[in-house]
């Protein structure tokens, strides 16, 4: 029966190649494209006509760059919308409902501040935010927010018609 001979570099006494300067030994990890997103609500209850604000966070935790970073801000409930704010770096839709960074290096995060509005006549629900976040290298995923704001009602204290508050001491007595 025929012996298989060995690989060539087995048969000879030559150490083998050492890399060159730069070069290393080691194998190139897969790319592996992650991030995650948290999002903070700067207040937990708001009322008709108050600007809630948020700080949105995306961190890329792959190894590879992320390009074309899109983050969309949405609430369920409510009938809000969300606004980014212009921030250096950051570029906006013409209706400032969209936040695009170029790119987000591994390790490093970026940092988002948008703003809602609460319109009238929605105390009684929460406004629940969601951001949903497309890269080149994912796709679109979407993070729902883990603080909820509270829309309660307007505070109303409402006065006695037809009493007229005499000047004085507030004791009915109009002076002596």
């Amino acid at each position: 029966p025929a012996r298989e001979q060995p690989p060539a570099q087995l048969l000879t006494d030559t150490p083998p190649p050492t890399p060159l300067p730069g070069q290393t030994d080691s194998v190139t990890p897969t790319p592996h494209p992650a991030f995650t997103v948290s999002k903070e609500a700067l207040t937990h209850s708001a009322k008709p006509g108050d600007t809630v604000l948020y700080t949105i966070r995306i961190a890329n935790t792959g190894n590879v760059t992320l390009h074309s970073v899109v983050s969309t801000e949405k609430f369920s409930g409510a009938g809000v919308k969300a606004y980014f704010e212009q921030e250096e770096g950051i570029l906006l839709n013409e209706s400032h409902t969209q936040a695009m960074i170029e790119e987000i290096l591994p390790g490093e995060q970026a940092v988002l501040h948008a703003y809602v509005i609460v319109p009238s006549r929605a105390e009684g629900q929460e406004l629940i935010n969601q951001v949903e976040v497309t890269t080149e290298e994912t796709g679109t995923v979407t993070e729902v927010g883990e603080d909820i704001v509270m829309l309660v009602a307007e505070e109303y204290t409402p006065t006695p018609s037809g009493v007229i508050q005499a000047p004085g001491d507030g004791r009915g007595s109009a002076g002596s």
